[in-house]
């Protein structure tokens, strides 16, 4: 990969370099499905239930990592496009509406901003200087493929950019060159400076730009670029905004101060092989940030949003030394807090629990010590901002919001105290997808909620000076993020691990060389500035499952980038190990047979039930040593990422089979060396032919991957990738049940029907097979499904469409457990039945609830799901742990449902897909009273009655 840059003269001398966060690039494949969501009106109030006004905090965060820089540029435009389209817009137009609002800015984002007021450039707009006629074939292809890298939404209201981007890449002119690099910057301003001269007389001429054209467009944004933080800071010192900010790189802070902390929340995720554990760290991570937004803004900020909502008891100690007054989380946080497992809702969408949630809390590091206050964020109300009211009409979705806090002050009638609201979301992304860049919403909002009587808009330093009595003494602070109430999407799989143990490498690596005193004070500092970067939340996001780029990689050799730069830092030679990429290379799978081909000869793979096997057809004129390299999923030990002469695999190898022809031997090391000790690979055990047991190889399940390459005379098979090849159906499951399905009952009750959308095609929700089986410590479900299981929306785990439950009678006849399923099916249980666990599985937010004396308890495990697209099967692996039931699991019984997971749901529905009588786009047809399309029901005709019953109804089995 190309050489970063080197930045310099941000809190020292370090070049320094970050990566993308969630949602900064509109290329990025959505994470949620289409917009497209079901009555989620709330219902509104006809008398109010009390006098009492009701305090709302609106908070816009916006965040940018920082990201590298290739000769001289930085290589994503995001910094730049946001500030000519929302950075300066969002805080003029708030300070304008004279409603109070806050804005969480982060150091990464000032810093760039001040780096681009000062003159430095991103790749995009060093392609749009390039007169179009003097573009290379690169330069060219670059324009043609990245500058429509804008919502089609924002495309569709200039007329010539739609119709370039309607045209055959291969029949552009110079002039539709020249016309693109113009619309794709024209693009990306708010409508507000569109409206303006210069700009306006550019949207009126539509196209046929002059090269001159471009130097307006520049100019426009130079202008805009060097008054953001100037506006920021000028506002809030007149009191018409606020400003609050994150520690300095965005970290995930509880993780930096003790990695272990998120086995609270997750005690089944893959742990680093060693503990990272820098306390001093965070605390350096805190005040730098402070740091940073003081210099820039003129003004300490009070108040902080953690990245990404990450806190726990284990930090406030920090923000109280720091003078952190109050701190931000999600609500899942206060629900784990307060041993709640989550906030439930009514039918409207309202919490019920809306006294505990509406309020500040406070939290102490210990007894003597200071208080720090905590407010906590409304999911719905903040999500429903950033995803749904984008397809309404701004005053019915201004109306909406206002309805719903009417509900919200209803439920908290009789309540003691003053209450307040925190809405809480991402303040530069969601607008793209709104009418006219959400201008008209955000006017009517601001209207709405500076002229509706019974509220009153607020900042949180305000409502905390003005009601200080109000704030609960919070125990203990749960450690968790806004996501889930887990740090899941940052640590608890097998790269994110390799990640973090990375990272404890480097830190080892610069704390060896202070104590030795090897470096000298300002390669000390410069080596500090680049860990505190490495330690931010952007890079752990991309890794594993759980989030997905669509270029992965490339976070990737930026993060182990910026871990060179430490070592850089103290000037020593770069270890090996940072050249081996973290995410392997996506592989060349085997063919049906298993084979591989390539360069050093053909490999073959199959599997029994016990064992791996091999046959190698070496190339003609091969006749020396064989390796072959095999990384298998769940093997123990380190992983090693390149050849024995030190070329690199793309994946990390777990074992190395030496085959020497000339004396017909073969040895297999399972405990692989670390880079650069390739001697200890003699230690070995010798093979009687090419046949590996699966216990060797740490176990395998069915449809895991194992990475295989074969090395020979410097030569590789497969030659450009890593090959792959996929277990089947292999040993390890004790089953306990298999039953058919009637293909073709994918119709609900018998009336229902699919959306309309072409991603739904026939049979993708017709289940024709269930079976579960137990290992020691999983439970393994299997859904055979008639249509193969794609993901057009791009799933960490490759589940986009169907949502599934299991529902489990622990103690089958006892009568206990929950008889109505998961919020949103709309039936029971047959027969009076109970469930005492039930899983649901999608490819976001599979979670596991279990039945209590005090109702429903939510959990959300490490669930590993495995899709075998082709085969239409999907395989969950659920923790035994988990489902809290000791019963002998033979004893069990289950019902399975099939559903359609929705992105967007309606209020008071568990993210399945709503029913209306005629199916459109996103919906159901048929009008049935569930959204339960299939259910596991062996016998012709008995689904049928069971969900047109009233109420419908699963059985178990």
């Amino acid at each position: 990969m190309r050489q970063f840059s080197a930045r310099r003269g941000w809190l020292g001398a370090l070049a320094v370099v970050s990566i993308a966060c969630s949602g900064s690039d509109p290329g990025a494949a959505p994470t949620t499905t289409p917009a497209g969501g079901g009555d989620t009106t709330a219902a509104t109030t006809t008398a109010p239930a009390t006098t009492e006004p009701l305090y709302v905090a609106l908070e816009w965060h916006m965040h940018q990592p920082l990201y590298p820089m290739v000769d001289g540029a930085v290589t994503r435009p995001w910094v730049r496009a946001h500030a000519t389209k929302d950075y300066l817009d969002m805080a003029t137009r708030a300070a304008d509406s004279g409603v109070p609002v806050t804005f969480n800015v982060t150091p990464s984002l000032l810093l760039q901003l001040e780096e681009m007021a000062n003159g430095v450039d991103d790749t995009y707009r060093v392609h749009t200087r390039i007169a179009a006629d003097q573009l290379t074939a690169e330069q060219r292809q670059f324009v043609l493929d990245r500058f429509f890298d804008t919502n089609s939404k924002i495309v569709e209201r200039f007329p010539r950019y739609a119709e370039l981007a309607a045209k055959d890449r291969d029949t552009f002119t110079t002039d539709d060159v020249r016309d693109l690099q113009v619309l794709w910057n024209l693009a990306w301003f708010d409508p507000t400076f569109l409206a303006e001269t210069p700009l306006s007389d550019l949207v009126a001429k539509g196209g046929g730009f002059a090269e001159a054209d471009k130097a307006i467009v520049m100019t426009e944004q130079d202008r805009i670029v060097a008054e953001v933080i100037p506006a920021y800071a000028r506002l809030w010192q007149e009191g018409r905004i606020e400003v609050t900010t994150t520690p300095l790189a965005h970290p995930i802070l509880p993780l930096v101060a003790d990695t272990d902390l998120f086995l609270q929340s997750d005690p089944q995720g893959i742990t680093p092989e060693e503990r990272f554990r820098e306390y001093q760290d965070a605390q350096l991570q805190v005040q730098r940030g402070l740091d940073v937004a003081e210099r820039l803004l003129g003004t300490r900020p009070t108040g902080m949003w953690p990245g990404e909502g990450s806190v726990a008891q284990e930090v406030v100690q920090i923000f109280s030394d720091e003078g952190v007054q109050w701190i931000a989380t999600g609500e899942d946080v206060l629900a784990r807090s307060l041993d709640a497992g989550s906030f439930t809702r009514d039918g409207n969408g309202t919490v019920e629990r809306a006294d505990d949630l509406y309020r500040s809390w406070t939290v102490r590091a210990a007894a003597d010590q200071p208080p720090v206050q905590v407010v906590f964020r409304d999911t719905v109300l903040s999500d429903l901002v950033g995803f749904e009211y984008s397809g309404r009409g701004a005053g019915e979705a201004a109306d909406d919001l206002i309805a719903r806090l009417g509900l919200v002050r209803d439920r908290l009638a009789g309540s003691e105290g003053a209450h307040l609201v925190t809405i809480l979301l991402d303040g530069e992304n969601a607008w793209e997808y709104y009418a006219n860049d959400g201008i008209d919403f955000l006017d009517a909002l601001y209207d709405r909620l500076g002229n509706t009587p019974w509220l009153v808009p607020t900042t949180p330093t305000a409502f905390m000076v003005e009601h200080a009595d109000a704030a609960r003494p919070l125990a203990r602070l749960a450690a968790g993020s806004w996501i889930g109430g887990t740090f899941t999407t940052w640590i608890g799989e097998a790269e994110e691990a390799a990640a973090w143990d990375a990272l404890r490498t480097t830190r080892l690596d610069l704390r060896r060389a202070q104590q030795q005193g090897t470096a000298t004070d300002q390669q000390l500092a410069a080596a500090t500035e680049a860990m505190l970067w490495a330690e931010g939340s952007d890079w752990f996001w991309w890794y594993g499952f759980d989030q997905d780029s669509g270029d992965d990689r490339y976070f990737d050799g930026a993060y182990r980038e910026l871990l060179g730069q430490v070592y850089d830092g103290l000037g020593q030679a770069r270890p090996a190990w940072l050249a081996v990429p973290l995410i392997p290379d996506v592989p060349v799978d085997a063919d049906a047979e298993g084979r591989l081909t390539g360069s050093a000869g053909d490999l073959l793979a199959t599997f029994t039930d016990t064992t791996l096997q091999l046959a190698i057809t070496p190339a003609a004129g091969v006749a020396g040593p064989l390796e072959v390299y095999i990384g298998a999923p769940r093997a123990a030990g380190n992983a090693r990422g390149t050849t024995l002469d030190g070329r690199v695999l793309g994946f990390g190898a777990t074992h190395l089979l030496q085959i020497d022809l000339g004396a017909g031997t073969t040895c297999l090391t399972s405990v692989m060396p670390p880079v650069g000790q390739a001697e200890l690979i003699t230690a070995c055990q010798p093979l009687d032919g090419l046949e590996v047991s699966l216990q060797q190889l740490g176990g395998l399940q069915q449809g895991d991957r194992v990475y295989l390459r074969l090395a020979a005379a410097g030569q590789f098979t497969p030659a450009g990738a890593p090959g792959a090849v996929v277990a089947p159906d292999v040993g390890g499951v004790e089953p306990i049940m298999e039953l058919a399905d009637p293909q073709g009952d994918d119709h609900g009750p018998g009336s229902t029907t699919y959306p309309t959308d072409k991603v739904f095609v026939p049979g993708v929700f017709d289940l024709i097979g269930f079976s579960w089986g137990v290992t020691d410590d999983e439970v393994v479900f299997t859904f055979d499904m008639a249509a193969p299981v794609q993901n057009p929306w791009n799933s960490p785990v490759g589940l986009s469409l169907q949502t599934f439950d299991v529902y489990i009678d622990g103690d089958p006849g006892a009568g206990t457990g929950e008889h109505e399923l998961v919020a949103g099916r709309d039936a029971v249980l047959a027969g009076g039945d109970g469930w005492d666990a039930a899983v649901v599985l999608e490819g976001w937010t599979s979670k596991v609830l279990r039945s209590t004396a005090d109702g429903a308890v939510e959990d959300k495990p490490t669930i590993g799901i495995t899709v075998i697209s082709d085969r239409g099967r999907v395989i969950a692996r659920v923790p035994r742990s988990a489902l809290g039931l000791s019963s002998d699991p033979s004893t069990w019984r289950l019902g399975v449902a099939v559903l359609s997971q929705e992105g967007y749901p309606s209020a008071g529905v568990d993210r399945v897909r709503d029913v209306q009588a005629t199916a459109s786009q996103w919906k159901l047809g048929g009008g049935a009273a569930t959204r339960i399309i299939d259910l596991l029901a062996p016998e012709e005709g008995t689904q049928e009655a069971l969900l047109g019953a009233s109420p419908p109804a699963i059985a178990l089995q």
